[in-house]
């Protein structure tokens, strides 16, 4: 558990990662609401995970 608490918040190099992929969907968007968007995506995971549900 204590990796899985280690992940929870993304790297800035990962956000950005994330926030090309959600420029796909949403190419309008500012940068930083796609960043945003990812880091959120992420921690939602992350939090799935610590609930057991994965």
């Amino acid at each position: 558990m204590a990796v899985v608490d280690a992940l929870h918040e993304p790297s800035e190099f990962m956000q950005e990662a994330g926030g090309e992929i959600f420029r796909t969907y949403n190419p309008h968007h500012a940068e930083f609401a796609l960043q945003s968007d990812a880091a959120n995506c992420w921690r939602l995971m992350i939090d799935a995970m610590r609930k057991g549900n994965f």
